[in-house]
C-alpha cells in the first residue's frame, strides 16, 4: 500500500497522504451510515455520549462538530478500523500486530462554521510505553486549502513533547506562544475523499476553520503495537478481555516493550471533557480563528 518512498516520508516528516485506500462502495457506506447519525442531532439540547455539538447548536437547527466513540452508534466503524487497505498501510509503520486504540471518532468540519482544533500532540492526550502510535484519518470529503484541512508541522515528532496544560490543568492544546513553538513552516495536508492521512502520536498539528460552502469529514482511528502499552492511570486495563478484542491485526502480547519517552500526564484532568473541542476551551491563548469574519 506504501512505496519506500512514502515510508521515509513518515520517518522523516512524521505523516503521509494515502490516496484512493477506500473502495467507492465502502466509502459510499460510511458517508451514508455518517448521515444518519448527524440526522439523529435534531430536537437534541445537549451533547450525548455520541454527538458533540457545535457551541451555536441548537434542536432546530442541529450543528454536530464531531462524532464521538462512532463504533457505539453503529458496528460498520469498527469493522471500517480493520480495512485490508488500511492494515497494509500501517504494517510497514509500526508492524503486523496493531491495536486499535479507542473507537474512533468523526470531526464534521461543517461549510462556513466547522470549528477550528488547535495546535496538539496526540502523545500528550495518551502516552504509551513506546512510540509505535499513529492515527490515521479516513477522508469522506476532499480536503483542500478552504475546508479546514489538516496542518502538520514536519519532523515535529522529533522534538520535545510540548506542555498542554493551561491553569494548572490539562487543556489539550499548546500555547503556540507560551512554549516558543514555531509553525510558519507548517503544511497543509490535500486530499481526495476515500484517501487517508497517517501522522505519527508525536506529530504537532491542528486545522483551522471551514471558510468553505462545502463539509470536510474525517474519521480518525487511533492504533498502536500491540507491545505499546497505555500508561498507567489513564486507560482502563482491568478487563484484559476488552482490551485484547481491540486488535484489529496480528496477535497480543503480554509483553510491553519499554522505550525512554517523554511524558507527561495529562493530569489533572480537562476542567470541560467530551471531546478535544471542550478540553481545549481553556487554552491561554488561542491561535486560530473560532468564529468566520462578517
Amino acid at each position: 500500500m506504501l512505496t519506500q518512498a512514502q515510508i521515509d516520508q513518515y520517518r522523516e516528516d512524521g505523516y503521509v497522504l494515502a490516496e484512493d485506500v477506500l473502495e467507492p462502495e465502502t466509502l459510499a457506506d460510511l458517508r451514508r451510515v455518517t448521515d444518519e447519525i448527524v440526522a439523529s442531532a435534531a430536537g437534541i439540547e445537549d451533547h450525548t455520549n455520541i454527538l458533540d455539538l457545535e457551541a451555536s447548536h441548537t434542536p432546530d437547527a442541529p450543528r454536530v462538530r464531531r462524532i464521538k466513540q462512532p463504533h457505539l452508534a453503529d458496528p460498520f466503524y469498527r469493522e471500517l478500523a480493520a480495512h485490508a487497505g488500511i492494515m497494509a498501510a500501517l504494517e510497514p509503520l509500526i508492524g503486523k500486530n496493531i491495536r486499535l486504540r479507542a473507537g474512533g471518532k468523526i470531526n464534521m468540519k461543517s461549510a462556513d462554521f466547522g470549528s477550528p482544533v488547535e495546535w496538539h500532540q496526540d502523545w500528550a492526550f495518551y502516552p504509551h510505553t513506546n512510540q509505535n502510535v499513529l492515527a490515521v484519518g479516513i477522508l469522506l470529503d476532499d480536503m483542500d486549502p478552504d475546508n479546514g484541512p489538516l496542518m502538520v508541522l514536519p519532523g515535529s515528532h522529533w522534538g520535545p513533547v510540548y506542555d498542554h496544560h493551561s491553569y494548572g490543568a490539562f487543556c489539550g492544546a499548546i500555547d503556540v506562544a507560551r512554549e516558543d513553538l514555531d509553525v510558519s513552516c507548517a503544511r497543509e495536508v490535500h486530499g481526495r475523499a476515500g484517501s487517508i492521512t497517517i501522522h505519527h502520536a508525536r506529530l504537532v498539528h491542528g486545522s483551522g476553520m471551514n471558510q468553505s460552502d462545502r463539509q470536510r469529514r474525517v474519521l480518525f482511528f487511533e492504533y498502536a503495537a500491540a507491545d505499546a502499552w497505555p500508561l498507567a492511570g489513564i486507560e482502563n486495563l482491568t478487563d484484559l478481555e476488552d482490551f485484547n478484542g481491540r486488535m484489529v491485526h496480528g496477535e497480543p502480547t503480554l509483553r510491553p516493550r519499554l522505550e525512554d519517552v517523554p511524558v507527561k500526564m495529562p493530569l489533572p484532568r480537562a476542567p470541560y471533557q467530551g471531546s478535544i473541542y471542550e478540553n481545549q476551551r481553556t487554552l491561554s491563548a488561542q491561535f486560530f480563528e473560532h468564529a468566520r469574519a462578517p
